[in-house]
């Protein structure tokens, strides 16, 4: 029987009769998920109905295999790939038209999965990548070189120890696969359609690579030759997945597998990736596109007060050593001027690194945009809209936050 969806879109509020959730999956969506989406009970507040309010995530909750949760975003699902393969670093991967064809997080999901699949198979079936390790150990014939102390210490030996360079392909670039694959395999969030790819990918890798952890960090930043090239992609959704899915329990505790995206930090991973991009790409010879030579962004730009008390600025805009600009992004859609406490925070941003211009970012256009100087702070809302073309929205919002020499003058 197909798994039955529940679709609720973010801070919106879906009701369902009581025969429609058991308290069973109340329960543990309460348990694992609550930050996720907040549960109400049947009461007379809510006339004797469950109450899912989907908080700040997109994704997909498996609950069981009966009941699923797929948490939808507020801009259309188009933006949202859009957003993730520029958040996390998805530019190198070459998605297939099927993967623009879904409508779906789960079908998104699956997609992802067999493309890192059908990529494993093609490098399979070229040769997996090799490279020498040392190795040290005890050979009936020299190999490499002879380690002469251990032999002196142990002289009636048969065989003698070596060093010597080995070829493999238990290598990292190669576990990080293996473990990634296992953790889909693990989640339940594929179906019986997917996981046969996803089986035969794995069996591949399984044969010659350990099984061992592995952490996102480790698929970013590698170096890549010409033997290795094509594994840049393979780690960009390897990445991508092991920051977002979440694998089942352990047998013997019910399953609750998720794949979720924290909304917040993929709109302000989103709006510095990009801010970043279009700086690099669309600017003359001379200068860059905000009017000057050395402009630098810092996302998350670390400020200590004291002791462990610090700042942590969404995205600031450096000429050489100087701020000259703080952004915070705000996952949120004020109904008029943006909340006081939002202002207080980006102008404490602003004075504790001598910016002289303070930005608030929100995903819409707000009905009263704020444009005020407070003490040589000039402080400004600005809008990257995701409810249309994400590159238009782009260049309004570069068009909105000013040229370089304008923030010097201001």
């Amino acid at each position: 029987m197909a798994r039955r969806i529940i679709a609720l879109t973010e801070y919106e509020t879906v009701y369902l009769e009581r025969a429609e959730f058991t308290d069973a999956d109340a329960q543990l969506l309460w348990r694992r998920h609550s930050q996720q989406v907040a549960v109400e009970p049947p009461s007379f507040k809510n006339g004797q109905r469950w109450q899912l309010t989907a908080q700040g995530w997109v994704g997909f909750i498996a609950l069981s295999n009966e009941v699923g949760l797929a948490l939808l975003p507020k801009a259309p699902m188009r933006n949202l790939f859009g957003m993730l393969a520029t958040a996390y670093d998805l530019r190198s991967v070459h998605f297939g038209a099927e993967l623009f064809q879904v409508e779906t997080l789960p079908g998104f999901y699956e997609q992802l999965a067999l493309l890192l699949a059908r990529g494993i198979l093609e490098r399979g079936r070229r040769g997996l990548y090799r490279t020498y390790v040392a190795r040290a150990d005890w050979l009936p014939v020299v190999r490499g070189r002879l380690d002469l102390p251990r032999l002196v210490g142990q002289p009636s030996q048969m065989v003698v120890p070596c060093h010597f360079q080995e070829q493999t392909s238990d290598v990292e670039e190669n576990r990080i696969l293996l473990w990634t694959l296992h953790q889909l395999l693990r989640s339940g969030l594929c179906t019986e359609e997917t996981r046969p790819t996803l089986r035969r990918a794995y069996r591949l890798l399984a044969n010659a690579v350990t099984l061992q952890p592995c952490r996102a960090e480790q698929c970013r930043q590698r170096r890549y030759d010409r033997l290795n090239r094509d594994y840049q992609p393979l780690h960009a959704l390897c990445a991508f997945f092991l920051l977002h899915v979440n694998p089942s329990l352990d047998t013997g505790e019910q399953e609750s597998p998720a794949f979720l995206v924290n909304s917040e930090q993929l709109f302000e991973r989103f709006v510095h990736r990009w801010l970043a991009a279009h700086l690099a790409t669309h600017q003359p010879p001379a200068e860059n596109a905000l009017g000057a030579r050395d402009l630098s962004l810092a996302p998350q730009l670390r400020y200590d007060l004291a002791d462990e008390l610090n700042f942590r600025i969404d995205i600031a805009l450096f000429v050489g050593d100087s701020a000259i600009c703080v952004m915070d992004t705000k996952y949120k859609a004020p109904s008029g001027l943006p909340a006081t406490a939002d202002v207080q925070q980006v102008l404490a941003y602003a004075h504790a690194v001598q910016a002289r211009q303070a930005v608030l970012v929100y995903p819409v256009r707000l009905p009263r945009p704020l444009d005020i100087t407070i003490h040589g702070i000039r402080l400004r809302s600005a809008s990257f809209d995701l409810s249309g073309d994400l590159d238009a929205a782009g260049r309004a919002f570069v068009t909105q936050i000013g040229g370089v020499n304008e923030m010097r003058e201001a």
